[in-house]
């Protein structure tokens, strides 16, 4: 199982997530890093049993956060760190509640966002 999980969102930090897994890949080996579509679930897979599957395994998950990481929204106008379904939320969650490192790797000149612009569950403890 990959060591390195990478969360991102697709709207924010794409390019530079995908630059750090092909640089992690080459300092760790390609089956160290999980990147979802672009370095973990084939295509034609269960997307969401190979992502369940990598979380479970990992050993460590890089929470890439971009500008407008922490207040894009939803389509329904909710923001999307509040909507229970959230890919991001759910992935830091489980990455806290199994108590592997969540190592906040901040790009775009963004700062780590304040301990209230978490949602419960995912809160710095």
């Amino acid at each position: 199982m990959s060591g390195i999980f990478i969360s991102y969102r697709r709207s924010d930090t794409l390019p530079w997530a995908g630059r750090l897994f092909d640089g992690l890949s080459r300092c760790f080996g390609k089956g160290q890093v999980f990147m979802d579509i672009n370095g973990g679930i084939p295509r034609g897979a269960n997307f969401e049993k190979v992502l369940t599957e990598a979380l479970a395994g990992c050993d460590a998950l890089l929470a890439l956060i971009g500008p407008s990481w922490s207040g894009c929204k939803h389509s329904d106008g909710r923001r999307r760190l509040d909507v229970p379904e959230d890919g991001v939320r759910n992935e830091i969650a489980s990455g806290l509640r199994r108590g592997v490192p969540i190592v906040p790797v901040l790009f775009g000149g963004t700062a780590l966002p304040g301990e209230g612009e978490f949602p419960e569950g995912i809160r710095p403890r």
